[in-house]
């Protein structure tokens, strides 16, 4: 599970989101009058925050994990 893991993760950064990108969220929330306590940036970051509005966090955990080929330890 690890080496997946670790395999999932490499292929995320190498297709993840560009340094400009995270900065134009950056100064768009420094730009704004009133700015939001979080941001989502990223291709699954509001997938995530729309998930952990609505479900209970070890449900979250668990759908991440399934992404990652982790499985859950069933405590939490």
């Amino acid at each position: 599970p690890f080496t997946r893991m670790l395999k999932v993760l490499d292929g995320n950064e190498r297709e993840g989101i560009s340094p400009e990108r995270v900065a134009r969220t950056i100064v768009d929330a420094i730009e704004e009058d009133e700015p939001a306590s979080l941001y989502a940036v990223g291709s699954n970051a509001p997938t995530v925050f729309a998930l952990r509005r609505a479900l209970p966090r070890t449900a979250v955990e668990r759908v991440v994990g399934r992404l990652y080929g982790v499985r859950s330890s069933g405590t939490g």
